[in-house]
């Protein structure tokens, strides 16, 4: 049985699911922005989080610990604890499992009978939890996507022997899977996306000289990002079709901060950004994939550094975790 935070306790205090305001008076938010559920406070830090139609699933600290924990927010907003899990920097959920990268490797639990278990021994340490040189993963039926250390691996889901599908990379980053291709990044400063064929065979060159990435997404047709293409903190979303060709820009003024704030869903897309910086109220932001006037879906604060959705709902997470409904 999942046993049940004590210092989560804190989290009926503060009102688990609780509305709060998304702007304050001074900072009126657009007609389309919404109050924001609050699922788990501002006290909590959260290190990553994702969700599906089970509810959210999250690496937090609380107070004084020095380890995290990946906890379980269900729909109706009751939080269990399901693993001990320090150092993660990266993590995913399938309807069985909830996958996560850490600083000795890549390790699973079952959702309903939690229990880590290691898929993949390595020594990643303290780029687990950099914010910008941490693991990633990415899922398919079968298999479980990661970078680290210069490689680009997969691990049956089962269990089993890594397979290497890249190597020699130094700062490769998993960022997408789909039927036929793992897509992976390459470079520093600038950087290439590539496709590599999961059946085997060499990497293709999907888009190239993306200066200043901020974030990427990978959807069946295209890839998109936002780059810090104008300053320092001052980027755009663009596009381009995985089959290759000019690039679109699709916002042309995005004040950006991090890395894990966009996602590709459904026929539109979701980010956060910084118009005051973090010391000032954040938008949560969504456009069609095909371009238009983007909506502002909430003005929260404090900021965030993670946006992920499920069906229903539109997530952030880094102090607590909030969410709105998604739009249809």
């Amino acid at each position: 049985m999942r046993a049940r935070l004590a210092w989560l306790a804190l989290v009926a205090f503060a009102g688990a699911a609780r509305p709060i305001l998304s702007a304050s008076p001074a900072q009126a938010a657009p007609p389309v922005a919404q109050a924001a559920t609050r699922l788990l406070p501002p006290s909590m830090k959260v290190v990553r989080a994702t969700a599906d139609a089970s509810g959210v699933y999250a690496c937090v600290q609380a107070g004084g610990m020095g380890r995290g924990s990946i906890v379980h927010i269900d729909p109706g907003g009751s939080v269990d604890a399901l693993v001990d899990a320090p150092d993660v920097g990266a993590l995913a959920t399938d309807d069985a499992s909830v996958y996560w990268v850490g600083a000795d490797g890549l390790h699973a639990t079952s959702k309903k009978s939690p229990a880590a278990r290691a898929l993949a021994s390595r020594s990643f340490g303290a780029d687990a939890r950099d914010a910008w040189s941490a693991p990633t993963l990415a899922l398919d039926a079968d298999y479980i996507y990661f970078a680290g250390g210069g490689n680009v691996e997969r691990v049956a889901k089962r269990g089993g022997a890594a397979e290497t599908i890249e190597s020699g990379r130094p700062g490769a980053a998993v960022v997408a899977v789909d039927g036929a291709n793992v897509y992976w990044l390459l470079g520093t400063s600038t950087r290439d996306l590539y496709a590599t064929p999961k059946a085997g065979g060499a990497a293709k060159r999907v888009a190239r000289g993306l200066a200043n990435l901020i974030a990427v997404a990978v959807d069946d047709t295209d890839v998109y990002w936002i780059a810090d293409t104008h300053s320092a903190h001052r980027g755009s979303l663009q596009s381009v079709a995985k089959r290759g060709g000019e690039a679109t820009t699709l916002v042309d003024d995005v004040p950006t901060f991090y890395a894990a704030t966009l996602v590709a869903a459904g026929q539109d897309l979701y980010w956060l950004d910084y118009p005051g910086g973090l010391q000032a109220p954040m938008r949560v932001r969504t456009v069609p994939k095909h371009g238009g006037t983007p909506d502002t879906l909430a003005t929260p604060f404090p900021t965030a550094n993670e946006l992920f959705v499920d069906d229903a709902r539109v997530y952030w997470a880094e102090q607590g975790v909030f969410a709105v409904t998604r739009p249809h």
